[in-house]
C-alpha cells in the first residue's frame, strides 16, 4: 500500500497502533526518500497529546530511542511529494 502511494501529491494520513509505528516508520524509510517530512502524532484530543515532526528517518530514530515512548495511538502524517521529485 505504501509503494502505490508514494508519488501522491497529497498529504498522507495513517492511522497506527502502539505495535505497529516503529516498523511502519521503518519500512517509510525503505519505499519513500527518507529525507520527506513527517509529523507524529500522538493520543489526538486528549490530554497528553503530542507531536515529533522531521525527516521520516529523525522521527523513525526517535521512536527507536526509548521503548516507554510508544504509548497510545498514532497518527502519521506525510508531506507530499514535491512536484519537482516525480
Amino acid at each position: 500500500i505504501l509503494e502505490s502511494l508514494d508519488q501522491q501529491q497529497h498529504t498522507l494520513i495513517f492511522y497506527e497502533s502502539p505495535y505497529r509505528v516503529t516498523k511502519t516508520l521503518e519500512v517509510m524509510k525503505e519505499v519513500y526518500s527518507s529525507d520527506r517530512k513527517v509529523t507524529l502524532a500522538r493520543e489526538l484530543t486528549k490530554k497528553f497529546e503530542e507531536y515529533i515532526s522531521g525527516s521520516i528517518n529523525d522521527v523513525y530514530e526517535w521512536s527507536i530511542s526509548d521503548d516507554s515512548t510508544i504509548r497510545g495511538e498514532f497518527c502519521i502524517i506525510v508531506e507530499p511529494i514535491d512536484e519537482k521529485d516525480m
